[in-house]
């Protein structure tokens, strides 16, 4: 028998993964070598198993399955608290991430509170019960559960580890005259602040013993990650721009391209294969041939997308390559200027044309216009 079951209400948590996961993929990629930025990629990976985890426990049909994946979302949330401080304070004071070394005393309070809840598990296993409001799937934890204050002092913990951070990020925005950090720290203020709220929340409807169907601290993750992505995708952020719009178009070229394959292939099946060719499966082959058709109006058209969505990072890719015409124009210009190109000109300016990525085309164009100047 099955240990997992489809739950809609498991659909917010595995969103919230999705969206963390793609950040953390994106950054990883491109600012891997970063130091500081390593801080943040790890805190998005522990945000990531917060949202996986959570949708595990609300898909889980056994009470012994659904307490280790509910036991694993207090572990998870508590290092991405951390690392997500740690990773605010070196980018507000400009230090290295391990130059300060008092820092690292964070990272022992959810240990300890983990250890302590661990203790509690094995001498005294709380008992689990099925409950219809339970905001994680269909078990919850008994009223009379004596670990609930440990519990509570680990929410308390991740309530004040945001709070710190959303604290650090607004100092940073206040205190620099730099444009570019204002703006970036204005994304982060937003994206923290949001599942602070939600944490809030989860803490008043404790108090006033209110029950909610979902986890609102976890699954307002996904519109906090979702300000990081619009960040890094629309406003640059981490400066990443080039590798995002050529992947962003080429998902789309790729998504099109496969859903055309899949519907003429769907259509034609039974109208060709049956009732022309006697059971032949041609219907792949005229789908490939009809999609190889498509492939160059359908890149076209995810570059204008592409272009529509992401005018300023489209720009920023044309900028360099004019520039690069541009250089390769004035190293033209002085070899032309006595009328002679020597041998040592014409090597320099293939050297020149390779590490400015500059095609015969182009250097035939540029050619034209020096002489004709």
């Amino acid at each position: 028998m099955s240990s997992y079951f489809l739950n809609m209400w498991a659909l917010p948590y595995f969103v919230s993964f999705l969206i963390s996961f793609f950040v953390f993929w994106l950054l990883i990629y491109r600012k891997a070598k970063d130091e500081r930025v390593r801080l943040y990629i790890i805190a998005i990976f522990f945000t990531s198993l917060v949202g996986f985890t959570a949708g595990m426990a609300t898909c889980s049909l056994d009470p012994g399955v659904w307490v280790a994946w509910t036991s694993s979302i207090f572990i998870v949330s508590a290092l991405a608290v951390c690392f997500v401080f740690h990773f605010s304070y070196v980018y507000l004071v400009k230090q290295r991430s391990f130059e300060n070394k008092k820092i690292f005393v964070i990272y022992l309070v959810p240990f300890f509170l983990i250890s302590l809840l661990s203790i509690g598990f094995k001498l005294s296993p709380p008992e689990v019960i099925q409950s219809p409001s339970g905001v994680f799937g269909i078990y919850d934890w008994a009223e009379s559960n004596a670990l609930s204050l440990l519990v509570t002092a680990l929410y308390g913990f991740m309530g004040l580890m945001l709070t710190l951070t959303c604290v650090n990020f607004i100092r940073m925005f206040r205190q620099s005259l730099d444009q570019e950090l204002r703006r970036r720290a204005s994304y982060f203020i937003l994206s923290f602040l949001i599942p602070l709220i939600g944490l809030i929340i989860v803490f008043i409807t404790i108090i006033f013993s209110v029950r909610l169907k979902l986890e609102l601290s976890i699954t307002s993750l996904s519109i906090s990650r979702a300000i990081i992505a619009y960040g890094i995708l629309k406003d640059r952020l981490f400066d990443i721009d080039f590798f995002v719009t050529k992947s962003f178009s080429y998902t789309l070229t790729t998504f099109f391209l496969a859903w055309a394959f899949l519907l003429s292939e769907e259509s034609l099946n039974h109208l060709i294969s049956e009732s022309f060719f006697g059971g032949i499966q041609v219907s792949r082959l005229i789908s490939a041939i009809f999609v190889v058709v498509l492939f160059f109006p359908l890149k076209n058209g995810a570059h204008r997308i592409t272009a529509r969505l992401f005018p300023h990072a489209v720009r920023s890719m044309i900028v360099p390559k004019l520039r690069a015409m541009e250089i390769y124009k004035k190293q033209l210009k002085c070899a032309f200027e006595d009328g002679v190109i020597s041998e040592a000109e014409i090597r320099m300016l293939k050297e020149l044309r390779s590490s400015l990525k500059i095609s015969d085309e182009d250097h035939e164009k540029l050619t034209g216009e020096v002489t004709s100047e």
